[in-house]
Protein backbone atom coordinates (compact mmCIF):
# COMPACT_ATOMS: atom_id res chain seq x y z
CA UNK A 1 0.00 0.00 0.00
CA UNK A 2 0.89 3.55 -0.79
CA UNK A 3 0.60 4.77 2.68
CA UNK A 4 3.14 1.86 4.65
CA UNK A 5 5.61 2.23 1.61
CA UNK A 6 5.36 6.21 2.47
CA UNK A 7 5.93 5.10 6.35
CA UNK A 8 9.13 2.82 5.28
CA UNK A 9 10.63 5.46 3.36
CA UNK A 10 10.26 7.67 6.51
CA UNK A 11 11.09 5.20 8.82
CA UNK A 12 14.65 4.39 6.38
CA UNK A 13 15.35 8.09 5.92
CA UNK A 14 15.53 8.67 9.65
CA UNK A 15 17.37 5.93 10.09
CA UNK A 16 20.11 7.10 7.79
CA UNK A 17 20.09 11.00 9.45
CA UNK A 18 20.18 9.25 13.00
CA UNK A 19 22.83 6.87 12.00
CA UNK A 20 24.45 10.58 10.44
CA UNK A 21 23.66 12.32 13.61
CA UNK A 22 25.43 10.21 16.21
CA UNK A 23 28.63 9.96 13.84
CA UNK A 24 29.17 13.71 13.48
CA UNK A 25 28.68 13.80 17.42
CA UNK A 26 31.14 11.60 18.49
CA UNK A 27 33.61 13.22 15.48
CA UNK A 28 33.30 16.61 17.25
CA UNK A 29 33.69 14.73 20.74
CA UNK A 30 36.95 13.15 20.40
CA UNK A 31 38.22 16.17 17.88
CA UNK A 32 37.31 18.44 21.28
CA UNK A 33 39.25 16.23 23.29
CA UNK A 34 42.10 15.97 21.00
CA UNK A 35 42.33 20.27 20.62
CA UNK A 36 41.64 20.51 24.33
CA UNK A 37 44.55 17.69 25.18
CA UNK A 38 42.21 15.87 27.32
CA UNK A 39 41.81 12.98 25.54
CA UNK A 40 42.25 10.19 27.61
CA UNK A 41 43.24 6.70 26.16
CA UNK A 42 42.48 3.36 27.48
CA UNK A 43 44.24 0.11 25.76
CA UNK A 44 43.01 -3.17 25.62
CA UNK A 45 43.39 -6.72 23.97
CA UNK A 46 40.86 -6.35 20.65
CA UNK A 47 39.43 -8.94 18.41
CA UNK A 48 39.35 -7.29 14.89
CA UNK A 49 37.29 -9.54 13.31
CA UNK A 50 34.50 -8.62 16.18
CA UNK A 51 35.84 -4.81 16.56
CA UNK A 52 35.06 -4.50 12.48
CA UNK A 53 31.82 -7.03 11.80
CA UNK A 54 30.65 -4.34 14.24
CA UNK A 55 31.83 -1.33 12.17
CA UNK A 56 30.16 -2.99 9.73
CA UNK A 57 26.76 -3.90 11.06
CA UNK A 58 26.36 -0.10 11.86
CA UNK A 59 26.68 0.54 8.05
CA UNK A 60 25.24 -2.06 6.76
CA UNK A 61 21.72 -0.22 5.72
CA UNK A 62 23.56 2.98 4.58
CA UNK A 63 25.68 0.47 2.15
CA UNK A 64 22.17 -1.39 1.50
CA UNK A 65 20.53 1.79 0.94
CA UNK A 66 22.81 3.33 -1.73
CA UNK A 67 23.53 -0.22 -3.57
CA UNK A 68 27.01 -0.38 -2.60
CA UNK A 69 28.38 -4.11 -1.01
CA UNK A 70 30.34 -3.60 2.25
CA UNK A 71 32.98 -6.47 2.43
CA UNK A 72 34.99 -7.20 5.42
CA UNK A 73 38.25 -9.58 5.50
CA UNK A 74 39.97 -10.06 8.36
CA UNK A 75 43.00 -12.76 9.55
CA UNK A 76 42.03 -15.61 11.54
CA UNK A 77 42.98 -14.73 14.93
CA UNK A 78 44.02 -11.54 14.38
CA UNK A 79 43.78 -9.04 17.46
CA UNK A 80 45.37 -5.86 18.61
CA UNK A 81 46.17 -4.02 21.91
CA UNK A 82 44.86 -0.39 21.51
CA UNK A 83 42.26 1.81 22.42
CA UNK A 84 39.03 0.30 21.84
CA UNK A 85 37.20 3.43 20.83
CA UNK A 86 39.96 5.85 18.88
CA UNK A 87 40.66 2.65 16.50
CA UNK A 88 36.66 2.30 16.13
CA UNK A 89 35.75 5.97 15.36
CA UNK A 90 39.24 5.53 12.88
CA UNK A 91 37.54 2.49 11.17
CA UNK A 92 34.46 4.43 11.36
CA UNK A 93 35.48 7.34 9.41
CA UNK A 94 37.49 5.84 6.73
CA UNK A 95 34.02 3.15 5.39
CA UNK A 96 31.97 6.70 6.06
CA UNK A 97 34.37 8.44 3.82
CA UNK A 98 34.54 4.89 1.79
CA UNK A 99 30.62 4.91 1.14
CA UNK A 100 30.46 8.22 0.64
CA UNK A 101 32.37 8.49 -2.20
CA UNK A 102 31.05 5.14 -4.07
CA UNK A 103 28.21 4.94 -6.76
CA UNK A 104 25.63 2.07 -6.89
CA UNK A 105 27.30 -0.90 -7.82
CA UNK A 106 29.85 -0.05 -6.18
CA UNK A 107 32.07 -2.13 -3.98
CA UNK A 108 33.96 -0.96 0.04
CA UNK A 109 36.22 -3.73 1.70
CA UNK A 110 37.63 -3.89 4.95
CA UNK A 111 40.75 -5.72 5.37
CA UNK A 112 42.87 -6.23 8.39
CA UNK A 113 46.14 -8.34 8.48
CA UNK A 114 49.49 -8.67 10.50
CA UNK A 115 52.58 -7.99 8.59
CA UNK A 116 56.10 -6.77 9.95
CA UNK A 117 54.64 -6.60 13.47
CA UNK A 118 52.12 -4.30 12.52
CA UNK A 119 48.80 -4.70 11.95
CA UNK A 120 47.85 -3.43 9.06
CA UNK A 121 43.69 -2.10 8.02
CA UNK A 122 42.80 -0.56 4.59
CA UNK A 123 39.27 0.46 4.09
CA UNK A 124 39.50 0.22 -0.21
CA UNK A 125 36.92 1.37 -2.09
CA UNK A 126 35.92 1.34 -5.90
CA UNK A 127 34.65 5.35 -6.03
CA UNK A 128 35.81 8.17 -8.05
CA UNK A 129 38.71 8.66 -6.30
CA UNK A 130 41.03 11.32 -5.81
CA UNK A 131 43.01 13.98 -8.45
CA UNK A 132 46.95 14.02 -7.38
CA UNK A 133 47.00 17.30 -7.14
CA UNK A 134 44.14 16.70 -3.80
CA UNK A 135 45.72 13.51 -3.78
CA UNK A 136 49.14 15.28 -2.14
CA UNK A 137 47.40 17.94 0.07
CA UNK A 138 45.25 15.36 1.70
CA UNK A 139 49.04 13.47 2.84
CA UNK A 140 50.33 16.58 3.23
CA UNK A 141 47.83 18.05 5.69
CA UNK A 142 45.71 14.70 6.32
CA UNK A 143 42.49 16.93 4.92
CA UNK A 144 40.14 18.24 2.57
CA UNK A 145 37.75 20.09 2.39
CA UNK A 146 34.23 18.60 2.65
CA UNK A 147 32.63 17.64 -0.94
CA UNK A 148 29.36 16.06 -1.70
CA UNK A 149 29.11 12.32 -2.36
CA UNK A 150 27.92 10.38 -5.28
CA UNK A 151 24.11 10.83 -4.22
CA UNK A 152 24.77 14.49 -2.61
CA UNK A 153 25.90 13.26 0.34
CA UNK A 154 27.42 16.62 2.57
CA UNK A 155 29.77 16.40 5.56
CA UNK A 156 31.90 18.72 7.49
CA UNK A 157 35.42 17.68 6.09
CA UNK A 158 36.19 16.22 9.88
CA UNK A 159 36.06 12.84 9.52
CA UNK A 160 39.74 12.18 7.85
CA UNK A 161 41.46 14.86 9.74
CA UNK A 162 40.15 13.23 13.21
CA UNK A 163 41.78 9.94 11.61
CA UNK A 164 45.17 11.91 11.34
CA UNK A 165 45.03 13.23 15.01
CA UNK A 166 43.66 10.03 16.44
CA UNK A 167 46.07 7.92 14.51
CA UNK A 168 49.48 9.54 15.79
CA UNK A 169 47.70 9.17 19.44
CA UNK A 170 47.92 5.31 18.62
CA UNK A 171 51.26 5.62 17.18
CA UNK A 172 50.19 4.60 13.95
CA UNK A 173 50.59 5.66 10.26
CA UNK A 174 48.48 6.00 7.34
CA UNK A 175 49.03 5.86 3.71
CA UNK A 176 46.81 6.83 0.93
CA UNK A 177 46.68 5.66 -2.42
CA UNK A 178 44.06 6.77 -4.89
CA UNK A 179 42.93 6.90 -8.97
CA UNK A 180 40.52 9.15 -10.48
CA UNK A 181 37.76 6.54 -11.57
CA UNK A 182 39.06 3.64 -9.84
CA UNK A 183 38.90 4.04 -6.14
CA UNK A 184 41.27 4.82 -3.12
CA UNK A 185 42.34 2.47 -0.70
CA UNK A 186 43.61 4.25 2.90
CA UNK A 187 45.86 1.99 4.38
CA UNK A 188 46.25 2.59 9.00
CA UNK A 189 49.37 0.37 10.36
CA UNK A 190 49.66 0.30 13.91
CA UNK A 191 52.16 -1.78 16.01
CA UNK A 192 50.97 -5.19 17.54
CA UNK A 193 53.52 -4.82 20.65
CA UNK A 194 52.21 -1.89 21.89
CA UNK A 195 54.34 0.76 23.57
CA UNK A 196 52.45 1.99 27.04
CA UNK A 197 55.09 4.82 27.36
CA UNK A 198 53.19 5.81 24.11
CA UNK A 199 49.80 6.29 26.17
CA UNK A 200 51.20 8.21 29.35
CA UNK A 201 50.83 11.86 27.96
CA UNK A 202 47.24 10.67 27.49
Amino acid sequence: KPELAAKQEFLDSLNESSQAAVSLLDNLLYWGRVESDSLKTNPVQLDMDKLISEVQTLYAYIAQQKGVRLISEVAAGLSLRTDRSLITIMIRNLVSNALKFTPSGGEVRVKAWKEDKRVRLSVQDTGVGIHEESLQLLREKGSLDSTEGTDKEVGTGLGLRLVHELMDRCGGELDIESSVGKGSTFTISLPSDINEKAYEHT
